[in-house]
């Protein structure tokens, strides 16, 4: 029998935003920035051009409404989930730095980019391994 696998530990979008706004005052040149959003979650999505404007950069592709990860939906193409995700993940992996969830995407663009700097956005991550705010953008 399978076991199943649980998704990664939930932090919730107004959490997030907000994490991401305390670590950008380590930014340079805060008016050159962009924000590149991998996400799966429509709602994230939205919070992120609300809060960041032009600034967010996005693919367009099938997101979730109802806070069900994509990966799970039978009712969308695999093929086509599974392309959109390497997108993301590559794209991520080219950034000079990364926000990240635990979440099997973020892992897989630090395997590509391994000299990538991050933050975990999950407590359970920064428990894991020792990073600390503050990290230079």
């Amino acid at each position: 029998m399978l076991k199943k696998i649980s998704e990664a530990s939930y932090i919730s979008i107004n959490s997030t935003v907000q994490k991401i706004q305390q670590q950008l005052v380590y930014v340079e040149k805060p008016e050159n920035f962009k924000i590149f959003v991998a996400t799966d979650n429509q709602a994230f999505l939205d919070c992120m051009k609300q809060t960041f404007g032009n600034r967010v950069c996005y693919l367009e592709m099938e997101r979730s409404t109802d806070d069900q990860p994509i990966h799970t939906q039978r009712k969308l193409n695999g093929y086509v989930k599974g392309e959109e995700a390497l997108l993301d993940c590559l794209i991520l992996s080219k950034s000079a730095f990364l926000f990240r969830t635990a979440s099997n995407l973020n892992n897989a663009s630090l395997m590509f980019n391994p000299s990538l700097p991050s933050f975990p956005l999950n407590e359970d991550l920064r428990l894991w391994k020792k990073e600390t705010a503050g990290t230079k953008l």
